[in-house]
C-alpha cells in the first residue's frame, strides 16, 4: 500500500461497505434462526396445532430443490472496466420462490464476504469493491424456506 494512502476500510466508502456487510449478515442470521410461529386456530386459541403423521399414499414426493444454473458472468471472466458495475444472472430453479446470492472478494490469501442478499429475481446488480478477484454463488429457496445446496462458485477478476 502506498505511503500516506489510507486502507480502503479506513475511508468513508470502506466504512459504509463494512456496515452494509454487518447489517446483511445480522439480517441473514435473524431470518435463518427465527422462523415466525403460526397462530393457533381462531376457534380455540389454547388448542395446540399438531400436524398428523404423514399418511402412506402413492402420491409422488415433491422434486428435490436444486441450485439454479449460473449464466453470467462466465467462470474466470476478466473485466477491464471502471466503474465495476457487476450484473449476476442465473436461470430459475424449479420450485424456487427466491434466491440467496453470496458474493466475495479476494485481496490476499483469503476470501472476504460482501453482503449476502435474498431476492425473488434471477439477476443481481452491484458495484464490485476493487480491482481484484471476486466470486459468486446462488442458493434456491422454496416457499417453505427450505434451501437447496448452493451452486458452485464462479470467479471473475476486475483489472482496474
Amino acid at each position: 500500500m502506498p505511503e500516506g494512502r489510507p486502507s480502503f476500510f479506513a475511508t468513508l466508502p470502506g466504512i459504509l461497505t463494512g456496515l452494509a456487510a454487518l447489517i446483511a449478515a445480522l439480517t441473514t442470521l435473524y431470518v435463518t434462526c427465527f422462523k415466525p410461529v403460526s397462530n393457533p386456530p381462531a376457534d380455540n386459541p389454547t388448542k395446540a396445532v399438531i400436524n398428523p403423521s404423514p399418511s402412506r399414499s402413492n402420491s409422488p414426493l415433491p422434486p428435490e430443490l436444486t441450485p439454479p444454473n449460473l449464466i453470467s458472468p462466465a467462470d474466470k471472466q476478466v473485466f477491464s472496466i471502471y466503474p465495476r458495475h457487476t450484473v449476476l444472472i442465473w436461470s430459475p430453479a424449479k420450485g424456487a420462490n427466491s434466491y440467496k446470492v453470496e458474493t466475495e472478494f479476494n485481496s490476499g490469501p483469503t476470501w472476504s464476504p460482501l453482503p449476502t442478499i435474498v431476492t425473488q429475481e434471477t439477476t443481481y446488480s452491484f458495484d464490485f469493491v476493487g480491482a481484484q478477484p471476486g466470486r459468486w454463488r446462488v442458493t434456491s429457496i422454496n416457499g417453505g424456506g427450505k434451501m437447496s445446496a448452493p451452486s458452485s462458485w464462479r470467479t471473475f477478476v476486475y483489472t482496474q
